[in-house]
């Protein structure tokens, strides 16, 4: 449930131009500790950040802080050093994601491979 609220946080960012849902999402996934598979929490990962860099939002900052919240040494290292990967490793592409805006509205859909 908390990664849906996070990976929801990341769009609701985006469509009421309100930047403090990325923190807001961070904190969801801090939470949720990473108890999953980690895989699912770096797809929520990329949402937020590609959401954080469409608002102007320092990823770095927002993060980093936020990783600091997270007791899973796995998901803290993963969220910590997200917007430090390579921009080709942190695109939406590479989570089979992208971008839609149908009705003007944003959304993240996941790409059929």
């Amino acid at each position: 449930m908390l990664m849906s609220f996070a990976a929801n946080a990341a769009v609701l960012a985006v469509r009421r131009n309100a930047p403090e849902l990325i923190a807001v999402g961070l904190c969801a996934l801090a939470i949720e500790g990473g108890r999953g598979d980690i895989r699912d929490s770096i797809m929520v990962l990329a949402k937020l950040y590609h959401s954080a860099i469409k608002l102007g939002v320092n990823a770095f900052d927002t993060f980093g802080r936020s990783a600091s919240l997270v007791t899973s040494e796995r998901l803290s290292y993963e969220m910590a050093r997200f917007p430090h990967r390579p921009p080709a490793d942190r695109d939406l592409a590479r989570f089979l994601l992208r971008e839609d805006l149908t009705r003007g509205e944003l959304n993240y859909v996941q790409v059929v491979a």
